[in-house]
């Protein structure tokens, strides 16, 4: 029952960013949520293409390679990782919890009969794939928000 709970981890993370969003209007949450939806898009056409079979006996019949499972849920990790990068703190709680959330919803996949332990690896390598192209657009959009306030700046005095 409890690794079920963790098939949520998608629908969950997704709607606490729209509501971090909704409170904060930062624009980090509403990057990280195009990110992974773009990251669940892709992952969805993959597995269209490799077509690959879910484990034999299991209650959904799609394909299972990749796991977007897996994949968002690595994506968030990475996510949280440059985060911590980015402010030289590395808070124990966000990162052992975004570890503990990755292993369970991974775990709980191949627990469930939904995947196999090869789609559980093709989604978290497909995450760190989706997050490296993600990443390069944040970084430069971040760059343009800060030239665009550095010549706001520059104008008003």
């Amino acid at each position: 029952m409890v690794f079920a709970l963790f098939s949520l981890t998608p629908i969950l993370l997704a709607s606490g960013l729209i509501g971090a969003y909704i409170v904060s209007l930062h624009r980090r949450y509403l990057w990280l949520l195009l990110g992974l939806v773009g990251n669940h898009v892709l992952c969805t056409l993959a597995k269209k293409i490799i077509a690959q079979p879910r484990p034999f006996g299991s209650s959904r019949h799609d394909h299972g390679m990749p796991s977007a499972h897996a994949s968002f849920v690595t994506f968030f990790f990475l996510f949280v990782v440059y985060r911590c990068w980015r402010r030289e703190e590395y808070p124990p709680r966000e990162l052992v919890g975004s570890v503990a959330l990755l292993a369970a919803t991974s775990a709980s996949r191949v627990y469930l009969g939904y995947h196999t332990v090869q789609q559980i690896i093709g989604g978290m390598l497909f995450g760190v794939c989706s997050f490296a192209l993600w990443i390069v657009a944040y970084i430069y959009m971040e760059r343009q928000a800060e030239l665009q306030n550095v010549k706001k700046k520059q104008k008003q005095t």
